[in-house]
């Protein structure tokens, strides 16, 4: 089974995030329910995670969005996204979605592992989103600067802080240059 979040191109200034949910059997043991506890924890860790960053990449000067993706990360995870919001402020630079092809992570449920506190996932991975140049074109309208579609099968790492499962890394598996999709 997989669960999708995608990211369509919004029609307010707050991103537009849909995820469907994946069909589970009920499960018959304490050790199969936790598990399922968990897998549908981490799936909603990962896709709060994706809509928080992808929420702060389209508007990387708002402070308070870039609060909200990093305290969905820890580790590695927090100084990665800490890092592309600096250098999407620093350069003038944003993420616009694209209104074709929408963003969108699918999770391999086979991919699921957890191990107490640590958890692993692999997903396939829309990356359609543009990199603009805020302001920067000749009439001061945003200029594209990347608007590439590709896919990748990426691998998150999630640790659980707490109550809550956290982004700790992430890790691009395979490229699939101009593809929608991860076949």
């Amino acid at each position: 089974t997989s669960t999708t979040s995608t990211t369509a191109a919004p029609t307010t200034t707050a991103p537009s995030t849909t995820t469907e949910a994946s069909s589970r059997a009920p499960s018959s043991t304490s050790e199969d329910t936790a598990v399922g506890r968990d897998t549908n924890e981490l799936e909603a860790a990962l896709f709060a995670h994706i809509e928080a960053f992808d929420a702060a990449r389209r508007d990387p000067s708002n402070n308070s969005l870039e609060a909200a993706a990093i305290a969905t990360t820890t580790g590695a995870m927090t100084q990665i996204v800490s890092d592309t919001l600096d250098n999407m402020r620093s350069a003038g630079r944003a993420s616009r979605p694209n209104p074709d092809v929408p963003s969108s992570q699918t999770i391999f449920g086979e991919s699921i592992a957890v191990q107490g506190s640590e958890a692993t996932l692999d997903t396939c991975w829309i990356s359609s989103n543009i990199l603009v140049e805020i302001g920067g074109g000749p009439s001061g309208n945003d200029l594209v600067i990347d608007d590439s579609v590709n896919s990748y099968i990426a691998a998150y790492s999630l640790t659980k802080v707490g109550a809550q499962w956290l982004v700790s890394s992430f890790q691009t598996l395979e490229k699939f240059e101009g593809q929608v999709g991860c076949d």
